[in-house]
């Protein structure tokens, strides 16, 4: 037994205790009738560690054992002080080594120590108990000095001491148990509060693995697809690690094989066997695999039909649970009507999942909404959390709200300082909308300056205002990349392919067909597969460009053969199979 210290523990009362078994003779609760003691300001504390003493050693693997209905059970002294239980009261650290001897009772010792932790201090009795349990479940110890060691590197219930923790940690191992070594390797690996020591933590990991823990096996497939052995990737003896720990359960290994075959990384690129693998983990309840079906059927990936409503099935789980790309793609769905009816307010919810977790595009999209509702103040709210994340978008938006805001609090100057900041952290449409504020105010020299950026990177009406100076005898200078600080910004918010089109909605809203159609094709061009039914639909009714059925019916087969829904209800129009 692990050594405790025999002068600090002594019988000083007892208690009578009524187990509730069930009809299968499994202990539902634990119930302390009468306590005696002669320390009446312990009686909590005390009852505590009875029912956690006795409750404890009730299960095993998640089962109860049958106990007798009703017994009488001495106390033991356990040193206290008024926030914690003193863990050297039941440890003797001098003598903890690899001569330790493990009994089948380290875990109710366990217990007690997890009972009458800080963590736990103040929870019923049940809450403690599901702790203990969930706890050691996660871990599969099945001694007590790995358990002591969670506690002290976790610091859930004791204080944090990492030497303590490898000590216990590194006697464990001595008995071949696979959670101590993964624990060392995780430790010695990240440099949990220890000095970092790599290949020291790989070595663990692979002792681990060898000795079958599948996670250690999945662990060593990500060290392997990541670089973390050897100089580069190697992704086929990462796909031998994650195969071996898939058929042993673990379902990160099952959804990371899943990834690998779905972009073809140490294996033939297979999406079926990819999609396959992901239902694997995502029927037991894998969420990462869950969002990775998700994004199969929203983006129309590698060969597979765009599906919002199989898309929006797997993103719910993901979403209600906190995940920031599930939950983003939800509101955007319900915000642009993709595989559900429109519902702003659907919208909202889920955005403000995303927000939790300071998500910039979630926060930007919720001032977007907030703003077109005329609720400004809320919309600058999301704005600025956003615009201190360092999203130059969001800092166009500000700028917007100022110069435009129709409550009579509109300040012009203000929303083009917002604008010069997005300008100058590198974003299009405040560089192309700041050098339109200064051509009115005849600022020429400026203008032209923020119209090459805006040309630059993407801005299609940049190029007509420079041609306008052109023409009017103005020297435009040559613009060169490698001058453009912000290039290198890491927050930089670029023109994607959802922007153009985002861009072109807003041109087509506001009648202006031959910018639409232009942004349309750009975002096509970089396979944004939704523009191209407003190709097909500004085709077939002749806006900005002749009538012409023949190719409308073009676009909206590019877009129903690849799963579009608009497209594909295009098509059925034209009664085009």
């Amino acid at each position: 037994m692990v050594p405790l210290k025999p002068a600090q523990r002594r019988i000083i009362g007892e208690a009578e205790v009524v187990f509730v078994v069930n009809q299968q003779g499994m202990v539902e609760r634990v119930v302390v009738e009468s306590i005696s003691t002669p320390e009446p300001r312990y009686r909590d504390q005390v009852i505590r560690l009875v029912e956690g003493q006795l409750y404890a050693p009730q299960y095993k693997n998640g089962v109860a054992i049958k106990v007798r209905y009703k017994q009488k059970v001495p106390i033991l002294e356990t040193y206290f002080d008024e926030d914690e239980i003193v863990v050297d009261s039941l440890i003797d650290w001098e003598t903890l080594d690899a001569n330790t001897e493990i009994s089948a009772g380290s875990l109710n010792n366990m217990g007690i120590l997890f009972a009458s932790g800080i963590s736990l201090r103040g929870k019923s009795i049940a809450d403690q108990q599901r702790w203990i349990e969930e706890t050691t479940n996660t871990f599969f110890a099945p001694d007590w000095i790995a358990e002591v060691a969670l506690l002290f590197e976790l610091s859930k219930g004791l204080k944090l001491n990492s030497e303590r923790a490898l000590k216990c940690f590194e006697a464990s191992r001595k008995y071949s148990n696979t959670n101590a070594m993964y624990k060392l390797g995780q430790m010695y690996f990240l440099g949990d509060n220890i000095g970092k020591e790599v290949q020291r933590g790989i070595d663990y990991y692979r002792e681990a693995a060898n000795a079958g823990m599948h996670r250690a096996e999945s662990s060593m497939g990500w060290l392997y697809a990541n670089g973390k052995i050897g100089s580069e990737p190697d992704f086929e003896k990462a796909a031998d690690w994650y195969l071996r720990a898939m058929k042993g359960g673990d379902l990160i290994a099952t959804n990371n094989l899943g990834s690998q075959y779905e972009n073809g990384q140490g294996v033939e690129q297979n999406m079926a066997e990819a999609i396959r693998l992901y239902h694997l983990a995502a029927s037991k309840g894998f969420l990462q695999s869950m969002v990775n079906l998700g994004d199969i059927y929203f983006f129309g990936e590698n060969g597979i039909p765009l599906d919002y409503e199989k898309a929006l099935s797997w993103y719910e789980a993901p979403a209600r649970n906190g995940d920031v790309t599930s939950a983003l793609n939800m509101g955007f769905a319900y915000q642009y009507g993709h595989g559900v009816s429109k519902d702003e307010d659907t919208a909202v919810e889920y955005y403000l999942i995303a927000a939790k977790s300071n998500h910039k595009a979630a926060l930007n999209n919720l001032g977007r909404i907030y703003k077109w509702r005329g609720e400004y103040d809320t919309a600058m709210t999301f704005f600025q959390r956003a615009v201190d994340l360092g999203h130059a978008k969001s800092m166009h938006n500000m700028g917007n709200i100022w110069h435009y805001r129709e409550d009579g609090k509109a300040d012009e100057a203000l929303g083009q300082e917002w604008f010069r900041r997005g300008a100058k952290a590198g974003f299009s449409l405040s560089q192309f909308t700041l050098a339109n504020e200064l051509m009115k105010a005849g600022k020429n020299e400026e203008a032209i300056y923020w119209l090459l950026h805006a040309d630059y990177n993407g801005i299609i009406e940049s190029k007509g205002s420079l041609d306008w100076y052109r023409e009017r005898g103005y020297e435009i200078p040559e613009l060169k990349p490698e001058d453009l600080e912000y290039l290198n910004d890491p927050n930089r918010t670029v023109m994607s392919d959802f922007n153009f089109w985002e861009r072109g909605i807003v041109k087509l809203e506001n009648k202006d067909y031959e910018y639409a159609l232009k942004y349309f094709m750009l975002s096509l061009k970089k396979g944004y597969i939704r523009s191209a039914y407003y190709v097909g639909y500004m085709y077939e009714n002749g806006l900005g460009v002749p009538r012409s059925d023949e190719e409308a019916i073009k676009y909206y087969m590019w877009g129903a053969e690849r799963g579009e829904p608009k497209a594909i209800l295009g098509l059925e129009k034209h009664k085009v199979q």
